[in-house]
């Protein structure tokens, strides 16, 4: 049964990746992990902020895991679009005898995570996968709606993904359901993040109180830039439950962004494998 939540990370979950002003660090005492934090023209690019909104909404992210969805210590994880270590950077000080593992279509971001975290701790693992997205990556050879997850299935207790449905059509966006559901162990949880027309969402879409003009489009979603949809792609509430479900993932909790009123803001899906 689905069931709605409120979180105060809705506003920094950001629908595209672009530049915004920057923010310096400050001076003073280093966080530990700062040796691993990216530049901050590096950094603008998973949604602008610079160095201290990077961090802020890493930091963010890895509690909504530990609150919404149990995320234990001892976990194999796995991070669907890990863009440049965002929320693998603090998931370094939390999986202390668990294991990472993530993937990003765009190779620098690999490149960075590999330099920077990898070698620091062997435990979290990176690879690139050279999937097309028109969006990202226009000159990716491999297809999404067949690329199977280079994992066995069962493997992990948790999958996440932040930002990613909201560039991916629905062939692509079925398919990557399917693997998270091959992967995940029984009883494993999902928490992705997307833009859902919940009723709530359709209600301000109709009144025309949203600043994401999201409109339906023939093959079953939504966007705001039908030249370009996976710039910034919405699925409907009941889509997205059906989609899960046929994957044996009950989709347990919709936590609403508020995306109509905020356009940096995303809804929060935590679902769970059967078993």
């Amino acid at each position: 049964m689905l069931r709605k939540g409120a979180s105060s990370i809705g506003r920094f979950l950001s629908g595209k990746r672009g530049a915004e002003p920057t923010v310096e660090p400050s001076s003073g005492d280093r966080d530990p992990v700062d040796e691993m934090i990216p530049d901050a023209a590096t950094a603008n690019y998973v949604g602008g902020g610079g160095i201290e909104l990077f961090k802020e909404v890493g930091a963010q992210l890895v509690g909504a895991f530990k609150l919404h969805a149990d995320l234990k210590p001892h976990e194999a994880v796995l991070d669907v679009g890990c863009g440049i270590g965002r929320i693998a950077v603090p998931l370094t000080q939390y999986l202390t005898t668990g294991t990472y593992d993530g993937f990003d279509i765009v190779p620098h971001g690999i490149a960075w995570c590999q330099s920077r975290i990898t070698h620091r701790y062997p435990n979290f693992r990176f690879f690139h996968s050279d999937i097309h997205n028109q969006h990202y990556n226009p000159g990716g050879r491999l297809v999404a709606s067949e690329y199977r997850f280079p994992f066995e299935d069962g493997t992990f207790d948790f999958v996440f993904l932040t930002s990613v449905f909201t560039h991916m059509l629905p062939p692509d966006m079925r398919h990557y359901v399917a693997e998270i559901g091959r992967v995940l162990k029984p009883g494993g949880r999902c928490f992705c993040t997307a833009f859902v027309i919940s009723p709530e969402a359709l209600a301000h879409l109709q009144r025309k109180e949203s600043g994401r003009l999201f409109e339906p489009q023939p093959g079953g979603y939504w966007t705001d830039n039908p030249g370009n949809p996976e710039a910034a792609t919405a699925y409907s509430q009941d889509d997205l439950t059906q989609v899960f479900g046929e994957s044996n993932l009950e989709v347990a909790r919709l936590i609403p962004g508020g995306w109509w009123s905020n356009p940096f803001a995303q809804d929060i899906i935590i679902a769970r494998k059967a078993g």
